[in-house]
C-alpha cells in the first residue's frame, strides 16, 4: 500500500465519520423537534438556531457529567455491571 492510497484511506474513513456525526445530529434534533411538535410544546429553542445547537450541548453535558461510584464496591465489577446494559 502507498502512502497515497493511506491517506485516501484515512480521508475517506474521517469524512464518513464526520458525515455520520452531522446525520445523528440532525436526525436528533428532528426528533426533538417533532415530539415537540405532537406534545404541542416549543421544543428546544435556547441552543443556537431554533434549537439547532442542542444535539451538540446534550454532547458536552454527558462527557462532563460525573460517574458517582459506591465507596466500597469493587471498581472492575461496577464499571462491567454499570455498562453491561
Amino acid at each position: 500500500m502507498s502512502w497515497a492510497n493511506f491517506i485516501w484511506l484515512l480521508l475517506s474513513a474521517l469524512f464518513l465519520i464526520v458525515m455520520l456525526s452531522l446525520i445523528v445530529l440532525f436526525l436528533t434534533w428532528l426528533e426533538r423537534k417533532t415530539l415537540a411538535r405532537i406534545q404541542m410544546r416549543i421544543g428546544p429553542m435556547r441552543v443556537g438556531f431554533h434549537g439547532a445547537m442542542q444535539p451538540l450541548a446534550d454532547a458536552i453535558k454527558l462527557l462532563t457529567k460525573e460517574d458517582i461510584l459506591p465507596a466500597k464496591s469493587p471498581r472492575p465489577r461496577y464499571w462491567f455491571m454499570a455498562y453491561a446494559e
